[in-house]
């Protein structure tokens, strides 16, 4: 997959608090090679037994925590469960424009017009909208096609943005304070993963 428009969200879900374990090694060990290292040999620091399974998640999860900042590492570490959710949530918009976009064009605009449910027609047009920006959505299989949209649905879910799968109610997160503060301060766009105004 093209590095400037990745899809390989789909080896992993949002995993919040795996991702949250992996921040917290990374703060208490300083190097990813050594939280590689770790990972590799404690069968029992993601439940996952298969060293090829871990390896996998590993490399998923690093990715998207390298797109956080300092501050926002340690509150992902350290915070509660739902910091730890939107904190993930964050990573995975910010690591996969696929995602991001979709809820800063779609569930963001939906939500202003009080509009709250996401149709199947809504995630279609959208995918058509993006097939003539990346030509590679055009180009991938039925079967990718399905499993991007329950992947990118699940996340949804997962995070708190909607209420189910099959129930797909935008439901704002409303992060703390606090937590709007320290990614305002990196981006102001950022705000929008949240299906919050920029401004």
């Amino acid at each position: 997959m093209s590095k400037n428009y990745p899809l390989s969200f789909t080896s992993a879900s949002l995993m919040p608090h795996r991702s949250a374990a992996l921040a917290e090694l990374y703060v208490t060990l300083g190097d990813w090679e050594a939280v590689s290292t770790r990972v590799a040999t404690d069968a029992d620091l993601f439940g996952l037994g298969k060293a090829s399974t871990r390896r996998r998640v590993f490399n998923e999860l690093r990715l998207r925590l390298k797109t956080l900042h300092a501050d926002e590492f340690e509150l992902l570490a350290a915070g509660g469960a739902k910091a730890k959710r939107l904190l993930s949530w964050q990573a995975v918009c910010r690591s996969y424009p696929f995602i991001g976009t979709f809820t800063r064009e779609v569930l963001l605009p939906k939500l202003e017009r009080f509009d709250p449910v996401i149709l199947n027609s809504d995630y279609r047009a959208f995918y058509r909208e993006q097939t003539l920006v990346h030509g590679k959505l055009d180009r991938i299989t039925e079967t990718t096609r399905l499993k991007l949209e329950s992947q990118t649905f699940g996340m949804l879910a997962e995070a708190g943005l909607i209420r189910s799968v099959k129930d797909r109610q935008i439901t704002p997160p409303l992060p703390s304070p606090k937590l709007c503060t320290r990614v305002r301060a990196h981006d102001p766009a950022y705000l929008n993963y949240w299906l919050l105004s920029a401004l």
